[in-house]
Protein backbone atom coordinates (compact mmCIF):
# COMPACT_ATOMS: atom_id res chain seq x y z
CA UNK A 1 0.00 0.00 0.00
CA UNK A 2 2.66 2.30 0.83
CA UNK A 3 4.90 1.30 -2.40
CA UNK A 4 1.47 2.11 -4.06
CA UNK A 5 1.31 5.80 -2.49
CA UNK A 6 4.45 6.63 -2.65
CA UNK A 7 4.71 5.08 -6.80
CA UNK A 8 1.61 7.40 -7.50
CA UNK A 9 3.11 10.45 -5.62
CA UNK A 10 6.32 10.36 -7.76
CA UNK A 11 4.00 9.51 -10.70
CA UNK A 12 2.41 12.58 -10.41
CA UNK A 13 5.00 14.90 -9.54
CA UNK A 14 7.65 14.19 -12.30
CA UNK A 15 9.86 11.56 -10.60
CA UNK A 16 10.00 8.16 -12.56
CA UNK A 17 7.03 5.59 -11.49
CA UNK A 18 10.40 3.62 -10.06
CA UNK A 19 12.54 5.86 -8.33
CA UNK A 20 15.90 5.17 -9.37
CA UNK A 21 19.06 6.16 -7.17
CA UNK A 22 19.97 9.72 -7.13
CA UNK A 23 16.78 10.70 -8.72
CA UNK A 24 15.15 11.54 -4.93
CA UNK A 25 16.51 13.14 -1.86
CA UNK A 26 14.75 14.04 1.25
CA UNK A 27 12.05 16.88 1.96
CA UNK A 28 13.99 20.12 3.84
CA UNK A 29 11.09 22.87 4.43
CA UNK A 30 12.60 26.41 2.64
CA UNK A 31 14.55 28.13 5.18
CA UNK A 32 15.03 32.03 4.48
CA UNK A 33 16.54 34.64 6.61
CA UNK A 34 15.00 37.68 7.12
CA UNK A 35 15.61 41.41 8.51
CA UNK A 36 11.61 41.45 8.90
CA UNK A 37 10.26 41.06 12.80
CA UNK A 38 9.58 37.73 14.23
CA UNK A 39 6.66 39.37 15.40
CA UNK A 40 5.89 40.73 11.77
CA UNK A 41 6.44 37.41 10.01
CA UNK A 42 4.36 35.65 12.65
CA UNK A 43 1.33 37.95 11.78
CA UNK A 44 1.61 37.99 8.02
CA UNK A 45 1.86 34.37 8.02
CA UNK A 46 -1.42 33.95 9.85
CA UNK A 47 -2.81 36.78 7.54
CA UNK A 48 -2.00 35.16 4.58
CA UNK A 49 -3.44 31.93 5.94
CA UNK A 50 -6.53 33.41 6.52
CA UNK A 51 -7.23 35.21 3.34
CA UNK A 52 -6.13 31.94 1.81
CA UNK A 53 -8.97 30.27 3.41
CA UNK A 54 -6.80 27.68 4.71
CA UNK A 55 -8.57 25.63 7.40
CA UNK A 56 -7.56 23.67 10.60
CA UNK A 57 -5.12 26.52 11.20
CA UNK A 58 -3.63 26.45 14.25
CA UNK A 59 -1.67 28.83 15.80
CA UNK A 60 1.26 27.88 18.38
CA UNK A 61 4.34 29.57 19.41
CA UNK A 62 5.89 30.66 16.43
CA UNK A 63 4.02 28.36 13.82
CA UNK A 64 1.39 28.31 12.18
CA UNK A 65 -0.32 25.06 10.89
CA UNK A 66 -3.16 24.52 8.57
CA UNK A 67 -3.85 22.37 5.62
CA UNK A 68 -5.42 23.56 1.94
CA UNK A 69 -9.23 22.50 1.03
CA UNK A 70 -9.27 18.91 -0.24
CA UNK A 71 -9.85 18.03 -3.87
CA UNK A 72 -10.24 15.16 -5.20
CA UNK A 73 -8.18 13.20 -2.13
CA UNK A 74 -5.22 15.65 -2.60
CA UNK A 75 -4.46 18.56 0.11
CA UNK A 76 -1.60 20.57 1.25
CA UNK A 77 -0.59 20.56 4.51
CA UNK A 78 1.09 23.63 5.10
CA UNK A 79 3.60 24.75 8.35
CA UNK A 80 4.93 28.04 8.66
CA UNK A 81 7.91 28.44 11.91
CA UNK A 82 9.37 31.27 12.60
CA UNK A 83 13.06 30.46 13.92
CA UNK A 84 14.50 31.72 17.16
CA UNK A 85 17.30 33.52 14.77
CA UNK A 86 14.28 35.17 12.77
CA UNK A 87 14.09 32.68 9.95
CA UNK A 88 11.39 32.15 8.09
CA UNK A 89 10.53 28.22 7.44
CA UNK A 90 8.18 27.51 4.85
CA UNK A 91 7.20 23.54 5.07
CA UNK A 92 4.57 22.50 2.01
CA UNK A 93 3.40 18.81 1.64
CA UNK A 94 1.07 17.20 -0.68
CA UNK A 95 -0.96 15.10 1.19
CA UNK A 96 -3.30 12.12 -0.48
CA UNK A 97 -6.11 10.36 1.22
CA UNK A 98 -6.00 6.54 1.32
CA UNK A 99 -8.96 4.84 3.43
CA UNK A 100 -9.70 7.85 5.60
CA UNK A 101 -6.16 8.64 6.04
CA UNK A 102 -3.78 11.74 5.52
CA UNK A 103 -0.24 10.60 3.90
CA UNK A 104 2.72 12.54 2.18
CA UNK A 105 6.48 11.41 1.29
CA UNK A 106 9.51 12.25 3.19
CA UNK A 107 11.08 12.45 -0.52
CA UNK A 108 10.63 14.59 -3.26
CA UNK A 109 12.41 14.32 -7.28
CA UNK A 110 16.14 15.63 -6.94
CA UNK A 111 15.03 18.48 -8.94
CA UNK A 112 12.76 19.63 -6.24
CA UNK A 113 12.95 23.27 -6.78
CA UNK A 114 10.50 25.07 -3.37
CA UNK A 115 8.27 27.15 -5.75
CA UNK A 116 5.03 26.58 -3.64
CA UNK A 117 7.08 27.36 -0.68
CA UNK A 118 8.91 30.53 -2.56
CA UNK A 119 5.82 31.71 -3.41
CA UNK A 120 4.25 31.39 0.04
CA UNK A 121 7.14 33.06 1.74
CA UNK A 122 7.33 36.02 -0.89
CA UNK A 123 3.74 36.76 0.10
CA UNK A 124 4.10 36.45 3.89
CA UNK A 125 7.57 38.90 3.91
CA UNK A 126 5.87 41.01 1.76
CA UNK A 127 2.81 41.39 4.15
CA UNK A 128 5.44 41.98 6.73
CA UNK A 129 6.76 44.50 5.01
CA UNK A 130 3.60 46.34 4.30
CA UNK A 131 0.95 45.36 6.61
CA UNK A 132 -1.09 48.28 5.97
CA UNK A 133 -1.84 47.80 2.34
CA UNK A 134 -3.71 44.53 2.75
CA UNK A 135 -2.07 41.00 2.37
CA UNK A 136 -0.09 40.44 -0.39
CA UNK A 137 -1.43 37.50 -2.96
CA UNK A 138 -0.20 34.43 -3.30
CA UNK A 139 0.85 33.44 -6.49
Amino acid sequence: MRTFALTLFFSAFGCASTPLPGTVKPYRPLTIQTQASRAAVFAAAQEIGRALDWSHMVVSGNRVTAVTAAEGGVRDRVIINITPGGALEVDVRTEMERDGRWAYSNVVCSSYDHSREKQLAESILQQAQHPAGGYAEAR
